[in-house]
C-alpha cells in the first residue's frame, strides 16, 4: 500500500491540507494510507522549512501552502498512484490503448 505523508505541526493549514488529501483519496477510493507527521525533527529530515507539506513516494510534492483538491488530483495523476490504482485502459479497436481515463475525469489520447 502506498503512503502519502502530510508534514505539519498541527496548525489550521496543516489540518486543512490533511483534509483535502483525505477527501481526494476517498473520492477515488484509492488504497492509500495517509500518515500525519508532526515531529519537527522528522519534518526537517525532508528539508521542509515551511509547512504544510505533502510527500508522495518520499518526495516533497507541495511545500508551504494548502493545495487545492484539483491540485492533489493532478499529483495522483502524475505519480505512480495513477498508474497503479486509478487508470482504466480503453482500447480503440486496433489493439493499442488510445485513451487513459482516471475515474472518468482525466483523459488523453
Amino acid at each position: 500500500m502506498k503512503t502519502i505523508k502530510i508534514l505539519g505541526t498541527g496548525c489550521p493549514k496543516c489540518r486543512q491540507t490533511e483534509a483535502i488529501v483525505r477527501q481526494a483519496v476517498e473520492e477515488k477510493g484509492l488504497p492509500i494510507a495517509i500518515e500525519k507527521v508532526e515531529d519537527i525533527m522528522a519534518i526537517m529530515a525532508y528539508q521542509v522549512l515551511s509547512t504544510p507539506a505533502v510527500v508522495i513516494d518520499e518526495e516533497v510534492k507541495i511545500n508551504g501552502r494548502v493545495p487545492s483538491l484539483s491540485e492533489v488530483m493532478e499529483l495522483f495523476k502524475s505519480s505512480l498512484i495513477w498508474g497503479l490504482y486509478g487508470m482504466e485502459k480503453r482500447s480503440n479497436g486496433s489493439g493499442m490503448d488510445s485513451r487513459f481515463v482516471w475515474g472518468g475525469i482525466f483523459s488523453s489520447g
